[in-house]
């Protein structure tokens, strides 16, 4: 999708050097930092410091966006935070004596969640049964699994929303939508027979 005139004047200005610009910039595209970071899960490191990495990445971003070049503004983002993340988890976890390719998906790994994984970074099993099946299908599957609530704060956290902004859209506190998610997140994984 092309972006629209708004955006590109948007980035025009952030790249003049307007902090106001830049601000709005990072502020309309965190939700889609917060997106991309959730694909990945990694042992030793937290979707905070992710998330960081993602931002310095839009923020990076902002001066190598070309119109002439890039059709999509999110597009271009999603591919450059993608890839600071996946530059992040490899610096994070380097070791010599071990490859790159060492990562392995979720759904291939064993019962123990909890034990040391001897991967890179792994990739989330969700995303890739989503990427297989489709969004419909993977909430239908939650849906009979889950109360309407939790689907809908399921689907605000798959959109990249925070826990407060989960728990401000949904009128609960913030300890009951991580109580939802580890309940979403159990089922899942109690039957993740279902999303294989």
């Amino acid at each position: 999708m092309a972006s629209n005139p708004e955006e590109i004047a948007l980035i025009k200005q952030a790249q003049a050097g307007d902090k106001v610009a830049i601000d709005a910039i990072l502020a309309r595209y965190g939700w889609l930092v917060r997106s991309v970071v959730r694909k990945y899960f990694t042992p030793n490191g937290t979707e905070e410091d992710l998330e960081q990495e993602g931002t310095m990445a839009v923020f990076k971003a902002i001066n190598e966006y070309d119109p002439k070049k890039n059709d999509s503004i999110s597009a271009f983002l999603a591919m450059r935070i993608d890839s600071a993340v996946k530059d992040a988890l490899r610096k994070a976890t380097r070791n010599k004596h071990r490859t790159l390719n060492e990562a392995v998906s979720l759904a291939d790994f064993n019962d123990n969640l909890d034990a040391p994984t001897p991967t890179e970074y792994v990739y989330d099993p969700v995303h890739k049964y989503i990427e297989r099946e489709g969004l419909d299908t993977f909430y239908e599957n939650i849906a009979r699994l889950c109360s309407d609530l939790h689907v809908r704060v399921l689907r605000y956290y798959f959109d990249g929303y925070t826990y407060e902004e989960i728990a401000a859209l949904t009128g609960i506190n913030r300890k009951k939508v991580d109580n939802l998610m580890f309940t979403v997140k159990k089922k899942i994984k109690d039957n993740k027979n279902i999303f294989m």
